[in-house]
């Protein structure tokens, strides 16, 4: 027997054996809910064990369901940061093998940086030794999504090299090497495009305002005043006085 059909064969025992489970776990709550209520309703005897029955049933009735029943595909999900930010925020590889958990080299980790004001919709990534083969470089940034303002003359897939002979580390980096010129200022930037090597004539463009607060500097704390004297206590040593 082919392999993999047996081990086919033998998913779809296993999964409808848990769905058996499943089944058998709702019969057991809805069991305890018609005996809480009839002890309740008609005989006025309330049971506090049908209660705690019932939540831990439902409990593993949604571990369960989820861990070896339902699929990934049918699961009903909310996924607010998801819809917030989209496929922007960070990209975490684990090397193969599991070395990280055997003792071996901790996971390497590429962060993904999006950003947002006259650099929306740009999104970088660091260049690994395998996007580098691919695209031709050693080092540089990725931009995996140009940004939305066109003037910055970025496309998708281009490798960032140099900001005005700056060479950026990761997207981060060349965030910050971009928000040191000002509004009108203008600057060389190295990419490398389909395997060619372009220097781009960079104008930087209006910044929105209210977009500088994360960058400027926190506003002095202001010094405490004095805390006014304490007024002595009748009948204490240094009071206002004693009482006989």
């Amino acid at each position: 027997m082919d392999p993999r059909k047996a081990w086919h064969w033998a998913g779809t025992k296993l999964r409808r054996r848990a769905e058996d489970v499943l089944a058998g776990l709702l019969g057991v709550m809805f069991c305890a809910f018609v005996v809480q209520i009839v002890f309740r309703y008609f005989f006025n005897l309330p049971t506090g064990w049908t209660t705690e029955l019932t939540v831990v049933t439902w409990l593993w009735m949604v571990l369960w369901g989820a861990a070896f029943v339902v699929k990934e595909s049918e699961e009903i999900r909310i996924d607010l940061v998801t819809s917030m930010v989209g496929r922007r925020a960070f990209n975490i590889r684990v090397p193969e093998g599991g070395a990280a958990f055997a003792g071996g080299p901790g996971p390497e980790i590429h962060f993904r940086n999006f950003f947002h004001g006259e650099f929306g919709g740009m999104e970088l990534a660091s260049i690994t030794p395998k996007l580098g083969a691919y695209f031709g470089a050693t080092e540089g940034v990725l931009v995996v999504q140009a940004p939305d303002n066109g003037a910055f003359k970025l496309e998708d897939g281009d490798v960032i090299q140099t900001i005005d002979g700056r060479k950026p580390e990761d997207g981060t980096h060349a965030l910050r090497i971009l928000r040191s010129y000002q509004s009108g200022e203008k600057l060389n930037m190295q990419v490398l495009r389909q395997r060619k090597t372009l220097t781009l004539a960079v104008t930087m463009p209006e910044r929105p305002e209210g977009d500088d607060f994360m960058l400027q500097p926190m506003p002095a704390i202001p010094p405490v005043p004095p805390m006014a004297p304490t007024p002595g206590v009748p009948g204490s040593p240094g009071g206002a006085g004693t009482i006989d």
